[in-house]
């Protein structure tokens, strides 16, 4: 099974994510890039340049301590807590006006007692630099792909000219009031030591990052489990998504509800809820909820060994459990066929609607015996056709294609309607069709004409089309020669014209069959 893995951000607990692609590597999923926010953002990195199940663990649970990322190995974290802890528990005993007006003096004295770190925290907007994370990113990623140009250093582009995997990293850009997606398409010449600096930057602790003429902060902000990342590389190689989402257990709120709780409660929902709607809408992907052990807190970062451990273990357990119940469905089902109607539709819905098409343009049209089938792709890099009419025991019936092969593959690749002359693709199926032999000579013979459509899952408030994501194709084909019945070569050609119009309603209507029953 191949996949792209998204990782979510989750301050200390990223061993939970080390040991999800740990789980998933076992089970058999090969993953073709990683996108991340925060934490989820250093475990990608980890991944894309090569580092394995056993090496994840190593460095997750035995080699990360996390004071000593902070450079003062944590101890104006702790002040700043104290601080904090020391005005909510004052503001929470003023329960008349006279105990209000004191709390306000012992405010100020309690900020005076800290002066110094409120200075700084002013001054910087943050206490820790976070040189001490990109040095020892540094020396992993050397570890595995070798030192770069010094005048460039570990940017996008070096990682991919090194053959890793693709990595996207979320940060948030405070300026834009947005996500900044850090990535070889968008970013080939950034630092990823920065980009990924840029996304753990937790407000307040870490001090922004300045790149790209403005302030960069934690990801988890604008996207804490940025599921969207891949949706390009999706529609064209119709791969799946597996997002590992770390789930706090829920905490009983004291009583009374402070200032501090809920000025925590109000940053942890920013961080983390921003995707429960997203999750709606997005199809195909797999999400692994990983629940976190009770009584690690996201600033824990004195966590010791055995707690790093639980997490690894927890993300392991969650993972493996999850593939475990789906499989049957997703990947070891009696074929990929049947995994894919039990996913989206039964044959008895779409069956029919297949059937009236191939009737429409029989009528309206000169084509005769026309076939119809729909493609889908499987996840694994290739489409098989899914649903059929009048193909009964033809051999093209079990053709699986890879994404971009055949009529089908460029109406998907290019998300437009194509037309092919089957007599002449006989000569160039792998030139210009970029299929083999084998699978040309599973098309019947009588075959002489074919039109593809792209099904498109169209969400509500999105008008462009370029920005549906493709759910698969909706194809005819013809004993009928091309030029006699849908093209004749012309631009104006009103018989072409008819069948596009009318093949777009259709796959429409194919659309909306398999995204309802989905």
């Amino acid at each position: 099974m191949k996949a792209y893995a998204i990782l979510d951000g989750g301050g200390v607990k990223g061993a939970a994510l080390a040991g999800a692609l740990s789980a998933a590597s076992d089970q058999g999923i090969e993953f073709l890039g990683y996108g991340g926010t925060s934490a989820g953002a250093i475990v990608a990195l980890l991944a894309a340049v090569g580092f394995g199940p056993a090496e994840l663990h190593q460095i997750s649970v035995e080699e990360i301590t996390f004071t000593e990322f902070l450079d003062d190995g944590g101890a104006e974290l702790e002040q700043l807590k104290r601080l904090t802890s020391e005005i909510d528990d004052t503001w929470r005993a003023a329960t008349t006006a006279p105990k209000k007006l004191g709390a306000a003096f012992v405010t100020g004295k309690v900020f005076l007692a800290h002066r110094d770190l409120v200075k700084r925290l002013l001054a910087n907007l943050g206490l820790y630099t976070g040189g001490k994370l990109k040095a020892f990113l540094a020396a992993k990623i050397s570890q595995k792909i070798g030192n770069p140009p010094q005048e460039t250093g570990f940017t996008f582009r070096y990682l991919h000219d090194q053959g890793c995997a693709p990595l996207k990293v979320v940060a948030a850009d405070l300026p834009r009031r947005a996500p900044s997606v850090y990535s070889l398409e968008n970013s080939a010449n950034t630092s990823v030591l920065d980009a990924v600096r840029a996304s753990m930057s937790y407000p307040f602790v870490f001090r922004p990052v300045q790149l790209h003429g403005g302030y960069q902060v934690d990801g988890g902000l604008s996207s804490n489990l940025p599921l969207s990342v891949f949706e390009k590389e999706r529609s064209l190689d119709g791969s799946t998504v597996m997002a590992f989402d770390l789930e706090a257990a829920r905490k009983n709120q004291p009583v009374p509800y402070g200032m501090k709780q809920f000025c925590g409660d109000l940053l942890a929902t920013a961080l983390e809820s921003g995707e429960l709607l997203v999750r709606e809408l997005l199809r195909g992907v797999h999400h692994v909820r990983i629940a976190i052990p009770e009584g690690i807190d996201t600033l824990d970062f004195a966590i010791p060994v055995a707690t790093r451990e639980a997490l690894f273990n927890a993300g392991y357990k969650a993972t493996a459990a999850y593939i475990r119940r789906i499989v049957p469905q997703w990947q070891q089902a009696n074929s990929d066929i049947e995994a894919l109607q039990a996913s989206h539709a039964p044959p008895r819905i779409v069956v029919p609607v297949l059937k009236a098409a191939a009737g429409e343009l029989e009528r309206t049209t000169k084509a005769e015996n026309v076939r119809v089938q729909v493609m889908l792709p499987t996840g694994h890099g290739y489409r098989v056709v899914t649903y059929s009419y009048n193909m009964d025991n033809d051999a093209d019936l079990e053709m699986m294609l890879e994404m971009e092969a055949g009529c089908t593959g460029r109406s998907w690749t290019e998300r437009k309607p194509i037309f092919a002359d089957l007599e002449e693709a006989k000569k160039s199926f792998e030139t210009r069709w970029k299929m083999t032999k084998a699978q040309q000579n599973r098309i019947p013979a009588g075959r002489r004409a074919m039109c593809s459509f792209p099904i498109f899952e169209k969400v509500i408030g999105m008008h462009n089309e370029k920005d549906w994501r493709m759910i698969g194709t909706l194809s005819f084909d013809s004993s009928s020669r091309l030029q006699d019945v849908w093209k004749d070569g012309s631009e104006n050609d009103l018989a072409a014209r008819f069948v596009v119009d009318a093949g777009k309603l259709w796959a429409d209507i194919v659309g909306r069959l398999l995204d309802h029953n989905a």
